[in-house]
């Protein structure tokens, strides 16, 4: 058995490896008692940090959108100093997540799709990603403007599509990013946001 952790290292130890079991063998591999095996714990823990699977399967998905929007801010806050830059730290970091994450955060989404409460989940990432991209630019855009949510969804939906490209290794994610960035750049330098 594993050293003692604290209850916080332990729940962090037990994301990880709940990633790293999906990233391996897929969502129908991950259950509370194959990760307490993989933590080398007794089984009771897992179900007292989380309960039961679909709770571990949705703090899965929680996990995912919370480091991307930590490391989004973090990235806005230390390189971006215009509209431009802020545009490359978002394509760059969405794509270091998605790079980390991407497989396993949709199969957890297909996972979760087969709960009748989660059966709309797709629509809380793209919820999520409209909301992060925007207030990720809002500081760098003209005073009193926005992007329009069919743009921040156009936005999404290509960023969905060139990712899974990068999942089955037909695109890189230098061409990605790249891409990513040159469609950002057209989308929102419409004349549209110019003052």
């Amino acid at each position: 058995m594993k050293s003692r952790l604290h209850k916080d290292e332990r729940y962090e130890q037990l994301l990880e490896l709940a990633h790293q079991i999906i990233d391996e063998e897929g969502t129908d591999a991950l259950t509370l008692i194959s990760l307490a095996d993989k933590a080398g714990v007794t089984k009771p823990i897992p179900y007292r940090h989380f309960g039961n699977r679909k709770s571990l399967l949705y703090t899965l998905f929680q996990d995912v959108l919370k480091n991307l929007s930590r490391n989004m801010r973090e990235g806005i806050n230390q390189e971006a100093h215009s509209l431009d830059d802020a545009i490359d730290v978002f394509a760059k970091t969405y794509m270091s997540c998605f790079s980390e994450h991407g497989k396993s955060c949709f199969s957890v989404i297909a996972a979760l799709q087969a709960y009748p409460e989660y059966a709309k989940i797709d629509l809380e990432l793209q919820a999520f990603f409209c909301r992060t991209l925007a207030a990720s630019l809002a500081p760098f855009l003209p005073k009193n403007r926005q992007v329009p949510d069919v743009t921040l969804m156009m936005i999404f939906g290509a960023t969905c599509c060139v990712g899974n490209m990068f999942l089955n290794q037909l695109i890189s994610k230098e061409d990605v990013i790249k891409n990513i960035t040159h469609l950002m750049r057209k989308l929102i330098n419409d004349e549209e946001y110019n003052p």
